[in-house]
């Protein structure tokens, strides 16, 4: 009888869901943030929402467009020592799907998803002049079985968003710290 109990339970166990962590948000507080010389920090979206194939954003738990404003949001400080503006525009951020078929007898058709992004941080006056401007854009690409499970999926996005995240953010921190050494004074 213990066996046929342990024997279910085991079963059973072994059918549940596995856990998958949806939107990670990141600490950077090892890093500090990144100090802008300037009085505001605006924060803007130029991208148009799609519901559509091959765009799969509102499937996701984060968007890259929610994914880069928390990145923002996080990283970017302002010092209050000049009159200027700091301004942070994600001009594009979508993920795509596209179905990517076997090229052998032994491979799963799979789907390949794209996420890409383009973000720029300027600073600007009064009257419009721009003395820094930085553009970061990029692309991860991976492939994904189409038999794989939601959560499978869940957390290549996420694998994806990380990654993206990762490369904004060093691209950034590399130009704010070669290029605004001299505006802090």
């Amino acid at each position: 009888m213990k066996k046929w109990l342990v024997l279910c339970l085991v079963f059973l166990l072994g059918c549940m869901p596995k856990y998958t962590p949806t939107a990670r948000i990141k600490d950077y507080g090892a890093q500090g943030a990144l100090v802008l010389p300037a009085s505001r920090l605006e924060m803007e979206s130029l991208v148009e929402q799609s519901s559509t194939l091959p765009h799969i954003e509102h499937r996701m738990p984060q968007s890259p467009e929610k994914a880069l404003y928390n990145w923002a949001y996080i990283r970017l400080r302002t010092n209050q020592v000049r009159d200027l503006t700091a301004r942070f525009v994600i001009e594009e951020a979508s993920m795509t799907r596209e179905d990517d078929p076997q090229k052998w007898p032994w491979q799963y058709d799979n789907y390949k998803y794209t996420l890409t992004w383009k973000v720029r941080l300027q600073l600007t006056d009064k009257k419009g002049f721009m003395p820094f401007e930085t553009t970061t854009q990029g692309f991860v690409m991976r492939t994904l079985p189409q038999k794989a499970s939601v959560n499978e999926t869940k957390a290549l996005w996420a694998d994806m968003l990380d990654e993206m995240e990762s490369l904004v953010n060093e691209k950034m921190s590399n130009d704010i710290a070669d290029n605004l050494i001299d505006f802090s004074f």
